[in-house]
């Protein structure tokens, strides 16, 4: 079992090589199905020749071939940082299961693999904002320069930020001498637990290094997600004004907003506890944020289903294709019942001090302890809900249980 468990983690990793290989290369017409088609068309004996049909034309060939979009770039950059670190902690259980002696590397490990928990999350966002420079500009981008710049340098930069975590986590053992690196529910490394063993200047370069990094991820982000909203089609294509950004890709911005405020608000709040110390007030707000992170482990997989559903209609018709209206309603539906879960988690605690939320059994489930009477049937109802939103796509009568939930919790 453990040889298998090596082997499809060791495949899992070739795989993601060889697509970033493959989508770096430069295209080549493909002679072998053109034979075969000359093949199966050829005549049979004693039959009048068929007239030779004309061989397509690449659209580009190893001399025009476009470079690789920046958005796709940075998402193979993500990939191989997610597929690296998860493949290598794999690979180390595996080996400690015979001879227990990769402990302290399972450890570095696991630290590293919280630092690449934005990866999906960004891989989305940044597979959205390419879809949409290819509906505004009908696939001619580098044609028309569509995402700017500037919005390609945010993209970079994200990618590149995620990545200075995890050299940071590597890193840190080189001066404190222990492979376990403390890190937080973020996967930032945790300077205050390991400032014992490192020197004060160190400490004081790693803390700066961590500051940019959070500056850098965190603004660079939310300059991709105004990207989006700013972006503006040639005239040449859209006369009459840019189109609308589509449901789906507002529904996913939407996923990725509420991903990254929630982190960033965990962000502050840490601050905040270092400068001053930690307070009643402050520890109960953390509590609340690391469990909302919980809640939003469903968003990058609904991006992905959202994004599938906003390729296909593209597919079908690339200047005005969209999902039926009841689908683009399911993508709202979907996006803000994580929202108001959020919400829930974080504002509940704060409504009565016996209500604690904890996690459910589930993927993104939460549940409250401690509530009675009409709070407790309306967090229930809402869970309910929010479940057949998400997974049920009850359209038809959801938006009122919405109303009636909240109705109950402002009461």
């Amino acid at each position: 079992m453990s040889k298998m468990r090596i082997a499809v983690n060791t495949l899992a990793l070739g795989a993601s090589v060889v697509a970033a290989i493959n989508l770096h290369s430069t295209g080549k017409t493909m002679q072998a199905p053109a034979a075969a088609g000359a093949a199966a068309a050829a005549p049979a004996a004693g039959a009048a020749p068929a007239p030779a049909a004309a061989a397509p034309t690449p659209a580009f060939n190893s001399e025009v071939m476009p470079p690789t979009p920046v958005a796709i770039e940075c998402i193979l950059n993500l990939a191989v940082q997610y597929f690296v670190v998860y493949t290598a902690l794999a690979l180390f259980r595996a080996i400690n299961q015979y001879n227990g002696s990769c402990g302290s590397l399972i450890q570095l490990a696991n630290s590293a693999a919280t630092t690449v928990n934005y990866c999906p999350m960004l891989a989305v966002l940044f597979l959205a904002v390419r879809m949409r420079a290819e509906q505004l500009t009908q696939g001619r981008t580098e044609e028309f320069q569509v995402p700017d710049s500037m919005t390609q340098t945010f993209m970079r930069c994200a990618s590149w930020s995620v990545l200075a975590q995890v050299l940071i986590v590597l890193v840190v053992p080189v001066f404190t001498g222990e492979l376990n690196v403390p890190t937080d529910e973020d996967g930032n490394v945790d300077l205050e637990k390991v400032s014992a063993n490192l020197n004060k200047n160190v400490t004081t370069a790693l803390n700066a290094v961590k500051w940019a990094i959070l500056v850098g991820l965190y603004g660079c982000t939310g300059g991709v997600v105004y990207g989006i909203w700013a972006m503006e089609a040639p005239k040449q294509i859209y006369p009459g004004g840019t189109p609308v950004v589509s449901p789906a890709i507002g529904a996913t911005v939407n996923l990725a907003s509420q991903f990254f405020a929630v982190y960033i608000l965990q962000a502050l709040v840490k601050t905040i506890v270092n400068f001053q110390g930690p307070t009643p007030a402050l520890t109960k707000l953390s509590a609340s944020l690391n469990l909302a992170t919980y809640t939003l482990n469903l968003a990058p997989m609904l991006s992905i289903l959202f994004i599938g559903a906003r390729m296909r209609a593209l597919s079908i018709d690339p200047t005005n294709g969209a999902a039926q209206a009841w689908a683009q309603n399911c993508f709202y539906l979907c996006a803000f019942s994580v929202l108001i879960n959020t919400l829930l988690v974080v504002v509940t605690p704060y409504c009565s001090t016996s209500i604690k939320a904890v996690k459910g059994d589930f993927e993104g489930d939460v549940k409250f302890e401690g509530a009675s009477g009409p709070v407790m049937y309306a967090l229930v109802s809402e869970q309910n809900v929010r479940f057949e939103d998400a997974f049920g796509n009850r359209t038809d009568d959801a938006s009122m249980k919405h109303f009636i939930v909240l109705n109950f919790l402002l009461r």
